[in-house]
């Protein structure tokens, strides 16, 4: 992953010397959830995940980025980001001390997608999203903060003045470890919008 990921940088620096460059500012909305992996349940379900989901929570999603025009068919975009991320944890560890919290992390994240022209203005993309999770802190997580790299795959629609794009932001670094949930990766549904500012 470490790997890909140098290799995407590289090739933008190499790529921004030949390239049409815009650069500008991006705002965006998430359904972000948790995707569990490993639950704990026991005694005839006395404790365990009752209603076997979480809720999804919204996001906000703030940053700059950059666009590389490469050839005719293919946009590179790199972007750093801020995301206040929601999101919700619920367990029983008995069947009367249930457990719900609500909360946004704070994370940094490196956005980096190769796009392909498919028609007029709209570009289909796949990359990866390097996110640092700085604080997360809920519902005795016993993770203290965490460092995934998530794969994304991205429809954008060019309307010249903006792009609006909706992207699917997989993860698979654990975010949330407790003592019903052993394991629970990040998952998030991006809408946004890039608004170029220098061209």
């Amino acid at each position: 992953m470490k790997n890909i990921t140098l290799i995407l940088v590289m090739l933008f620096l190499a790529t921004s010397v030949f390239s049409q460059i815009r650069s500008g500012v991006i705002a965006g909305i998430s359904d972000s959830w948790l995707d569990k992996g490993l639950i704990l349940t026991g005694y005839g379900d006395q404790y365990g995940l009752k209603d076997k989901k979480w809720e999804h929570k919204p996001s906000i999603t703030m940053g700059y980025g950059f666009q590389f025009d490469v050839k005719k068919s293919f946009v590179i975009d790199a972007a750093l980001l801020y995301h206040s991320r929601g999101v919700h944890v619920a367990y029983n560890t008995t069947f009367t001390d249930a457990t719900s919290e609500s909360k946004h992390l704070n994370t940094l994240s490196f956005n980096g997608v190769i796009n392909y022209k498919i028609w007029k203005g709209l570009s289909v993309g796949v990359g990866m999203e390097p996110t640092w999770y700085l604080d997360t802190k809920i519902a005795d997580n016993t993770i203290s903060d965490a460092l995934d790299f998530p794969v994304i795959v991205k429809a954008g629609y060019n309307f010249k003045i903006a792009e609006v794009s909706l992207s699917y932001k997989y993860g698979f670094e654990t975010l949330y470890k407790g003592v019903i949930v052993k394991e629970a990766a990040p998952r998030d549904l991006r809408l946004s919008v890039f608004i170029p500012l220098f061209k």
